[in-house]
Order: structure tokens, then C-alpha cells, then sequence
């Protein structure tokens, strides 16, 4: 196959073999809201209820996690798979984590954390070994509008209000 020199039109491109077999599990949520005539309507919201991990695409975050380590690259994989929903903060199971990767020295381990911590990905708890908080600007699993109410901001190009 050829080599393309130029990014192609993706655009009616064809059917994404994958989407065949895929069925997406969603949740339906209702609320109760007043429409601008003072009457009653229900608002309908569908999630996918299976759980998932958010990377945010922050200015310099491909270049970020591009320099990480291999080792550092595997332990952020590792966190993203490994968080629970809403929280900031996780333990790594450091055992059940080297095992996982092949991982035999827990020097390789430290480097990896080092490099995700001056990374700014994550950072140590201050009593808790193994602790970490993560850096929700990166990645986050749940919502962060829910988690930090107090730190929306509106765009201010935002016409539909």
C-alpha cells in the first residue's frame, strides 16, 4: 500500500468495520424542568453506562505524555484503567501492577512515578504511600463539572442562554 503524503478526505470515507459488532449500553436519566411557558416538561438524558476514563486534549498534552518513559507510559495507561469514577485520587496496587507489566525491580516502578509526577500527571499524596492525585486537567473518569461545580466557566461565545 502506498504511502499518502497528504492527510486524505475522511469525510464519506465508508462504514467503520468495527461499529458491526458494537452495542452500546446506555442508561436513560429524567429530569423535571420548567419551559419558559411556566409548564412542566421532562428532560431526557442518555449516558453509556459503561464506565470510561476522559483525556482531555490541553495544549502540549500529546507532546507531555509523548515524552514520558515507556515504563511511565504503561503506569499512565495502568492509572487511566484503574480509576474510579468521580475521584481524584487513587492507589496503586504497586505488586499487582509490576506483575502485570513484567516488571521486576521496584527502582522501575519509582522512575515511572517520577517521570508522571514532574509530568505534573500526578502528584504523590503527602502520608499515603502509593497514593496519587491526578491531574484532571489530563484525564479524568466521570464528570468533571460534577466533581468541581465551583470551577465552570462559560464560554463566552455561548449563545444558547
Amino acid at each position: 500500500m502506498a504511502r499518502l503524503k497528504e492527510k486524505p478526505d475522511l469525510d464519506n470515507i465508508g462504514i467503520n468495520p468495527f461499529s458491526a459488532e458494537l452495542k452500546i449500553r446506555v442508561n436513560r436519566k429524567y429530569k423535571d424542568v420548567i419551559n419558559k411557558f411556566g409548564d412542566a416538561d421532562k428532560l431526557e438524558s442518555v449516558f453509556e453506562s459503561v464506565g470510561h476514563t476522559k483525556v482531555f486534549d490541553q495544549v502540549g498534552s500529546k507532546a507531555l505524555v509523548s515524552s514520558l518513559t515507556v515504563r511511565a507510559k504503561e503506569l499512565y495507561l495502568h492509572i487511566m484503567y484503574s480509576l474510579v469514577s468521580g475521584q481524584d485520587i487513587l492507589w496503586i496496587h504497586r505488586d499487582r501492577y509490576m506483575e502485570m507489566y513484567g516488571i521486576k525491580s521496584v527502582n522501575t516502578y519509582k522512575d515511572a512515578v517520577k517521570d508522571l509526577s514532574d509530568k505534573l500527571l500526578i502528584y504523590p499524596h503527602a502520608s499515603l504511600k502509593d497514593v496519587y492525585w491526578i491531574n484532571p486537567h489530563y484525564f479524568f473518569k466521570g464528570s468533571r463539572q460534577s466533581k468541581y461545580p465551583n470551577n465552570l466557566v462559560i464560554n463566552k461565545n455561548d449563545n444558547n442562554g
